[in-house]
């Protein structure tokens, strides 16, 4: 039996039944202690400890217990003197066609809107609906400090705003990724040998630098 898988088949279940606050308690106090002790097929629990579990009185446990057994959620039997009760879960997974914690996600799930959760798909929405606020020579300087980054955040700043925040032809979205990209390619064109960032103007790579590199950022004219 698992747990989990349980859980949630319970609570799927309780979307179309009746059930009290107190036999809700007592349900997840039984599961608890089945769970703990490996799904043992009968489970002695003294009626102090679902009690203590679910702050509930002895009346009101005994009603939902059996609440809980005419729902067929449980068994239970009492037994004479001091001795405790044996309960017996009844497992409600396989029940509720809904739940199957084991279903393969789809390869690709972003190709198929179904499955994508409604949640996921808003945020998705929020995010391009966003509008682009550029950012402030302090917020990427920040960020270039935060990253340890040999940018120079003036010339970057300034680069964008002149071409009214575009990368290419297409809106900036995202002016922090936008800036670690300059990163990789300084880092390419340090490689190759070419001048490092932050020495030279913008523009320098149409005045002579442009047959061997570009700047990070900039499009080759």
């Amino acid at each position: 039996m698992d747990y989990i898988s349980e859980i949630a088949a319970f609570y799927d279940w309780a979307e179309t039944h009746k059930i009290s606050p107190t036999a809700v308690l007592l349900w997840h106090a039984i599961m608890y202690h089945a769970h703990r002790a490996h799904w043992p097929a009968r489970l002695a629990l003294p009626l102090s400890v679902l009690m203590a579990r679910t702050k509930a009185k002895r009346d009101a446990i005994l009603d939902a217990r059996a609440s809980l057994k005419q729902a067929g959620l449980i068994d239970f039997q009492s037994r004479v003197g001091n001795q405790s009760a044996i309960y017996h879960i009844l497992p409600l997974a396989a029940r509720c066609p809904h739940t199957n914690p084991h279903t393969t996600p789809d390869a690709n799930p972003d190709a198929n809107p179904a499955h994508i959760p409604e949640i996921q798909r808003k945020k998705q929405k929020i995010h391009k609906d966003t509008p682009f606020i550029p950012p402030t020579h302090e917020q990427v300087a920040a960020y270039c400090a935060e990253r340890n980054s040999t940018i120079d955040a003036q010339q970057f700043t300034d680069y964008y705003a002149a071409k009214g925040w575009l990368v290419g032809s297409a809106p900036m979205r995202d002016w922090r990724a936008a800036l670690r990209t300059w990163e990789k390619n300084q880092q390419q064109h340090t490689l190759k040998g070419g001048p490092p960032h932050g020495r030279t103007h913008p523009e320098d790579h149409r005045r002579g630098y442009g047959e061997h590199f570009s700047l990070p950022g900039i499009e080759r004219v």
